[in-house]
């Protein structure tokens, strides 16, 4: 802390003390990057990848907040906390599927240096890594390998940062085949390869060096056979999931048990004794059906159980699946809604997940997936063709980073911003008389006039580009001006996951409310029941839409239904009485 000084409060007019704090001259920012998938004696742990992290940034003077950062675990970016991604048990081979590493990758711009242990730490993929580096040239952050001696802010660096890329993939690719050759010597054997038993079973660990096997759990057991029961008879998956869960019956996970897993383990060759592996049953070298465990059920029942789900669920080839998937609401509970394409279903509707799947408390909603779509539809197109929101669209999707894994020569936006930085570094030197040239001033004032030259020429072409958004679908379609033309576009130049991805850049979330009452006497869709909130818009808690006082508990709607069904009957006893 600073000394003490004295100075005088122009309120209470008396001396007063301030404490003035000596200020840190701020430098290079830099990120650590920290990935464990398996502890062992000789992995890497967090915290020594951390302590050498942290080391090496103070040998160099750069920033860094020691604290992690908080990751959304939906969206992967960052919310708040330090300068330390961390990710525990992913796979280097993983890529993009581990949450702190692509919140990294979105964070690229604001710091100068990442820093990792070892530069497998980063990836062990060869096609990722290629896009990788470039995303560090273009976004001008050098890339840190301790122990590999790497820093590619060097075209040695870089040179040695791919070649050790191209190794480490290698290497990735040789544990995988050993663990995995390892793995069908185990089931060939009867044994269990390891991880989670399937529902219904439990581990029994041999001898050291027998490896484990699989006997049945009785109580889980029971709940299995009183399901294929059920199912045989003709009851429903999400009948049965009721049941289940009311005989206080959970997944392997301690879940409830919803749609999606139990149709899964109904499907399950392991009901009958078998290995799956891959998702198919395990074969022998001589091609035979690998059949160690005990079974739950009868070959007999198990080839009746297919039979049944076979005829009682037809798989319609997927076109793309449904337009809003992943956007649509409950405005009940708050959660998301699945949706089935009109075009694979004729009856297809948008249901609440919580309802329909997970069981929960929900009273749950549900829509008409060609209504919903057709709507969202025709206020996407009509909304494409005006002229104010089309410069909404542009101001709130342009983003810089969208064009960063192109080549920084073929893009005038990230030129310009190379080029800017050159004259900032310019005249930092011209500052501190730091020329570097043979002539002085004369050479100085060349290389200045070469880059302002560059740079108003590369302002002209930005200026002659159209807006672009980050969204390529988006953009082919803000290329038309007419409303026809657009439409055009979009039902046959666009892919449904194609239209999918332009509506999730401009729409947040759609929220759905309850239908009226009177619902049945209107003509067309009820679209007041669709509330839309747009990617610039304030963004809301879904319950808000909603009074809570008017949410239906658990249960009102059957018992209505049950009531309506007696008062109906009842009339009609009374009716053939008279």
């Amino acid at each position: 802390m600073g000394k003490p000084e004295r100075f005088l409060c122009p309120i209470a007019g008396r001396a007063a003390k301030l404490l003035v704090v000596p200020v840190k001259p701020v430098g290079k920012r830099a990120a650590g990057y920290i990935r464990l998938s398996v502890m062992t004696d000789d992995s890497y742990s967090p915290t020594t990848q951390k302590d050498e992290i942290l080391k090496e940034c103070r040998k160099n003077g750069w920033v860094i907040n020691q604290t992690q950062a908080v990751i959304d675990p939906e969206e992967n970016i960052k919310i708040g906390g330090g300068d330390f991604y961390v990710d525990l048990g992913y796979s280097g081979s993983k890529g993009v599927k581990r949450p702190a590493y692509r919140a990294l990758m979105e964070e690229l711009h604001n710091y100068d240096y990442v820093v990792v242990y070892k530069l497998d730490r980063l990836t062990r993929k060869v096609s990722e890594l290629g896009t990788v580096l470039e995303l560090f040239v273009t976004t001008r952050t050098a890339l840190v390998g301790i122990t590999d001696g790497v820093n590619t802010s060097t075209a040695v660096g870089l040179t040695v940062a791919e070649l050790l890329g191209t190794i480490g993939a290698a290497e990735a690719r040789n544990i995988r085949d050993r663990v995995m050759s390892a793995q069908q010597t185990m089931m060939r054997a009867g044994k269990w390869r390891g991880g989670p038993p399937p529902f219904g079973y439990a581990i029994k660990k041999g001898k050291p060096g027998e490896g484990s096997t699989l006997v049945i759990d009785p109580e889980q057991a029971k709940y299995i056979k009183q399901a294929v029961k059920l199912f045989i008879k003709g009851d429903s998956i999400p009948k049965i999931c009721e049941a289940l869960n009311e005989k206080g019956s959970r997944t392997v996970f301690g879940n409830p048990w919803s749609d999606q897993v139990l149709r899964r383990l109904l499907g399950s060759p392991y009901l009958a004794g078998f290995i799956v592996y891959s998702g198919k049953v395990f074969r022998d070298e001589a091609g035979e059906e690998v059949r160690p465990f005990p079974p739950i059920i009868d070959l007999e029942t198990y080839n009746i159980l297919q039979s049944k789900i076979g005829e009682r669920y037809i798989y319609h080839p997927s076109r793309g699946g449904a337009l809003l998937s992943g956007i649509v609401y409950c405005v009940y509970c708050g959660g998301k809604m699945i949706g089935a394409s009109p075009t694979e279903h004729g009856g297809a509707t948008y249901r609440c997940r919580g309802k329909y799947h997970l069981h929960t408390d929900c009273e749950g909603l549900s829509t008409k997936s060609a209504s919903l779509e057709g709507f969202l539809t025709q206020v996407i197109l009509q909304m494409l063709a005006k002229k104010d929101t089309r410069k909404v669209i542009h101001s709130m999707t342009k983003n810089i980073r969208s064009t960063a894994k192109q080549n920084s020569l073929d893009n005038p936006t990230v030129r310009h911003e190379f080029l800017r930085s050159e004259i900032q570094a310019l005249q930092e030197q011209r500052r501190n008389a730091d020329f570097n040239y043979n002539g002085g001033d004369e050479d100085y004032q060349k290389a200045w006039n070469i880059l302002k030259k560059r740079l108003n020429e590369t302002e002209s072409l930005i200026k002659d580009m159209k807006p672009q958004t980050s969204n390529a679908n988006l953009n082919t379609l803000l290329e038309e001006v007419d409303v026809k033309e657009i439409s055009e576009v979009w039902e046959k130049q666009l892919t449904v996951p194609q239209r999918r991805d332009v509506a999730k850049a401009l729409i947040r979330k759609i929220v759905i409310l309850p239908a009226r009452e009177d619902y049945r006497s209107l003509h067309g869709y009820d679209t007041d029941r669709v509330k839309i909130e747009w990617q610039w818009n304030e963004e809301l808690d879904v319950l808000s839409y909603y009074p809570r006082n008017l949410v239906p508990k658990k249960g009102a709607r059957k018992k209505a239904a049950e009531k309506k069904k007696a008062d109906k009957l009842k009339a009609e006893k009374k009716g053939k009485k008279k």
